[in-house]
Parts: structure tokens; sequence; C-alpha cells
């Protein structure tokens, strides 16, 4: 009896062990959940040291104050600093951040709602409606399209409505979820340019559909993209991006495989014991990143790297994914004056105004009409003014004489006195 359990126990590790093979396989570099902390901290000390006045920008930014965010890391006097200078951008630009890159508006959004900001109210500055308008977000193609859903979908910001006097195709999340989908390339992937698959656009494009990975449709160009980015996968573990194996291309696979929770040590993404980790920490340098190997630190990089290991950090502590900011979310549809009117020809523009301006403006209203009033019914009677007006012409009427008289007096004294300056002359001084 003792014999079978102790059989049965080994045919079950030995099952177990089979399984287990078929989905991991040993790498050099995996990182447990303390050995990343430790990265984390370090890379976001060097951020708010070396970024110490991080503004609107894709480098220095917004993907820097993201980072900091998620990775809980980020200081109230930093995020200050940050708020400041957006909403000097935005009143330089009278709230309009871009007119052709819309990346500009979804980054913020992904900014500030990491934050805990309204991105319907920022400083009286509505910087997500732009995200509405599918005309504007496509003219980026995948990449507008990509983070648009990102943006949107990381708060929940369902119905959103474009600015006004916009009247091109609205968009949404069902709506750029169904058009990312329907756009994945015929063998698999996406691409930025062209037909054929990069895996920078692979990866944001799986990072924007993994909320809706459960849904056939979706799983279905998911799992192609996935085998796209396996069969770009260097012996290294990293990737190339127009020729050169770079640590930005490693950030965004890392991401993506987070944001599936998908370990680094699923087989079909090892390359002779070597994970896409492998490859980003081969650019690691004293706290920051290098574009290229042994290259100097490179603030795009290190913004990429930095959340890319908050992703891979959350996906070891069961956390929401990177992208997952639902729980610190502001979503108040409240557009207190919006961002700057979408200019259309063709179609005249609404001023949407705030509670204060409408009061305000109905304070002055109500002035206007007191005024009006008082000029149409006068607090005194006509024949009070009859008396008035004749009381005053008789005051002026008793006036003049006296006046008249001290006129012609001064008169006759100037002839006099200009008859003797003619007879004397002109005495010089």
């Amino acid at each position: 009896m003792k014999n079978d359990i102790i059989k049965r126990l080994f045919i079950i590790c030995l099952a177990l062990t089979v399984v287990l093979s078929g989905t991991t396989v040993n790498a050099n570099i995996v990182l447990s959940k303390s050995d990343t902390s430790k990265y984390i901290n370090t890379v976001a000390h060097r951020q708010m040291k070396e970024v110490k006045n991080p503004s609107h920008s894709s480098a220095g930014g917004e993907w820097t104050v993201m980072g900091l965010a998620r990775a809980g890391k980020i200081t109230n006097n930093y995020k200050n600093i940050y708020k400041k200078n957006l909403k000097k951008t935005l009143d330089n630009q009278k709230g309009e951040l871009s007119r052709n890159a819309f990346t500009e508006y979804s980054r913020t959004v992904i900014a500030l709602t990491s934050l805990g900001e309204n991105p319907y109210n920022f400083y009286g500055y509505d910087v997500i409606s732009p995200l509405a308008e599918a005309d504007n977000v496509m003219k980026q193609g995948m990449n507008g399209l990509a983070y648009a859903l990102i943006a949107l979908e990381c708060g929940d910001y369902d119905n959103v409505k474009p600015r006004d006097g916009y009247d091109g195709r609205v968009g949404s999340i069902e709506k750029y979820k169904n058009s990312l989908v329907g756009s994945s390339l015929p063998n698999g992937g996406w691409a930025l340019f062209g037909k054929k698959a990069d895996v920078d656009m692979t990866a944001i494009a799986i990072q924007a559909l993994a909320p809706f990975y459960k849904e056939s449709k979706v799983k279905s160009v998911v799992d192609n993209g996935l085998k796209i980015i396996s069969s770009k996968q260097k012996d290294t573990g990293g990737f190339e991006t127009m020729g050169n194996e770079n640590c930005e291309s490693s950030c965004q696979v890392l991401t993506a495989l987070s944001s599936l929770k998908i370990s680094v040590k699923d087989k079909r993404f090892v390359k002779k014991k070597h994970t896409v980790l492998d490859s980003l920490m081969s650019y690691y340098n004293n706290g920051g990143f290098s574009h290229l190997k042994k290259g100097l630190v490179n603030q795009m990089a290190t913004d990429q790297a930095l959340y890319a290991l908050v992703a891979y950090k959350n996906t070891l502590a069961n956390d929401p994914p990177l992208f997952n900011m639902k729980k610190v979310a502001v979503k108040k549809k409240v557009r207190k004056p919006a961002a700057k009117k979408y200019k259309n020809k063709s179609k005249k523009s609404t001023v949407v105004k705030n509670d204060d301006q409408i009061n305000t403006e109905k304070q002055t209203k109500k002035n206007k009409n007191k005024k009006l009033k008082n000029k149409i019914e006068p607090t005194t009677s006509v024949a009070e003014e009859e008396t008035t007006v004749q009381n005053e012409k008789q005051k002026e009427d008793k006036a003049s004489p006296v006046w008249f008289w001290i006129g012609l007096a001064v008169v006759f004294v100037g002839g006099v006195g200009f008859t003797v300056y003619k007879k004397v002359g002109r005495k010089d001084v």
C-alpha cells in the first residue's frame, strides 16, 4: 500500500515536470521581485535626480512621470513640478497640444491618470476629448491608434465626446479595439509603416489589446503577434528595429509579455538560454539605460526601461498590469472650459462654459436689466424733475449779470495796460 502511494506521487511529480518543462526553460537572468524592486529604486532615484524639471515631452516628460508614479516612487513636489510645466504648455498653446500628432494627448492622458488627475479638467483644460476624434488620431496610423486605445482604457474612459466643432468619425474604446484587431497583418503582427511586421509596433499593439485578450477575435491576432515576436528574437534575447538591436525594443516586448502575465522563461521567448530580461539588463549602467550596448545613458531608453521593470514586477507580485490604472483614475466628465475648440469652417463651434462663467454672466445681465429699468422708470416724478430744471435755470439767470460786469472790467484794464506798454516799452530782466 505504501509503495503504491509512493509510486503515484512519483508519477504525479514526473507529470508536473513534463508540463512545466513545456512552458518554461532555464534562463540566465530571472530577477526576483526583491531584486527587481532594488533596480526600480535605483533607476527611480536617478530619474528624479537627472530629470529635475519634468515637462510635456516624450523623453523626460510623461513617460518619466508615469514610470515613477506606477513604481510608487514619485514625490508630491515632483508631481507639482510636472503639473505646473504642463499647465504652462497648455497656456502657451491655448490648450492645443498638437494638430497632427495625437499621441501627444494619449501620452498626457496616461501620465495624468497615473497621478490621479482628471484629464477632462486639468486646470480648466480638457485633454482627453481629442482622443475621440478618430480621423485625427489615425493621422499617425497604428501608433496613434494603439496609444489612443491604451489611454482611454487605462482609466476606463468610455463614451468620451470629441471637441465642439469636430464633425468627423468619433472614436471609442470599442471602435479602436476593433480597428486595431482588423489592422493586424495577414501573417501576424502589426507594422508602423508598410506591410512587414515590426517588433516595436507589434509589442505596443499587444499592450493595447491585452485587456481584451479573453475575446476570441482579440486572442487570435494577439497570439499571431506573439509568434512574430518570438520569431524575431535574437540569440541574445533581444530584438532589432531598423537593423539595430536596441534597449527600447526589449522594453516594449517585456511590457507586452507582462501585460499578458507571460513569464520571461516561457520557452517561446528564450533563445540560447537568453530572455528578453537578459537583453534589457545588458543596457543597464549605474541607474540608467543606454539605447545601444556600451553606449551612453539615454533618457528615452531609461524612461521605457523603468516602466518595463515595473510591468515585470507587477506580474511577479500578481498586481494589475502597468496600464491598468482604474483604481486611481478620476473620471469626472466635466468640461470647465474645454481645451481649445476644434476649428472647422463649415460648422460653428459652441463655447462650453463653466459654472463660474455662467453665474458671472447671469449677474452681469441682471445688473444691465437693473440699469435699463432705472432709465425707463425714474426714481423721481416728472413734476419734481421739471421743478428742479426751473430752479437751476433761475440760478443761472441770476449769476449771468455778475459775470458780465466782471468780464467787462477785465477787458478795460487789459486795454489800459496795453496802451502804457506801448508808450513805456519792454524792460529786459
